[in-house]
């Protein structure tokens, strides 16, 4: 690495090193992840699942939102949560004479969708209700990974976008802390 004037890392080309190496993992896991999805759909076999438990998860994301001002405090700034909703499904099947268990709707071990709308997450457990029976779908090279929807989650290509902003990032980073684009005379 270069070292500035005064034998120190620039700033600008250490973090671009590591938005680089963060964005090239996420960059790579996603990619993995969307040839998980297509694989197990280009294989998938339909099964009969029975449906043992359905509930929508919610969590608190912070966002830094100003809040509505007051009568006491005119200028109050803070966290507002937002809420995100996951649909969750846990249901039990059989594959060539070996009980399984899942909870993906969506083809791909790592696959699961949050919504910000409870209404969004309602419509992926529309059809599943607890105790009754539904198609799924099983890969046979993976039999314990199951899945309800046959079709893709889209969370790879996001996690595939942000990685590649992450990488661009870090580009930029590296050409300008390491004097590639701007060279400056201390």
């Amino acid at each position: 690495m270069a070292l500035d004037s005064r034998g120190e890392i620039p700033p600008f080309l250490l973090i671009g090193v590591v938005l680089l190496v963060v964005g090239g993992g996420l960059f790579t896991y996603g990619q993995s992840a969307v040839e998980e999805e297509q694989a197990a759909l280009e294989n998938a076999v339909e099964i009969e699942v029975e449906i043992l438990e359905t509930d929508i998860e919610t969590r608190e994301r912070a966002t830094s939102d100003r809040a509505t001002p007051d009568d006491s405090n005119d200028d109050a700034v803070g966290e507002q949560p937002e809420i995100a909703y996951r649909p969750i499904v846990e249901f039990s099947y059989e594959y060539e004479g070996e009980q399984y268990r899942s909870s993906n709707l969506y083809p791909g071990s790592g696959s699961f969708t949050e919504y910000d709308d409870r209404s969004a997450a309602e419509d992926d457990l529309a059809g599943y209700s607890e105790g009754s029976t539904a198609t799924g779908y099983v890969d046979p090279n993976d039999p314990g990974e199951a899945f309800l929807l046959a079709e893709e989650s889209g969370t790879p290509p996001g996690i595939i976008l942000v990685g590649a902003l992450f990488m661009l990032m870090g580009a930029f980073g590296v050409l300008v802390g390491g004097g590639g684009l701007v060279r400056s005379k201390l």
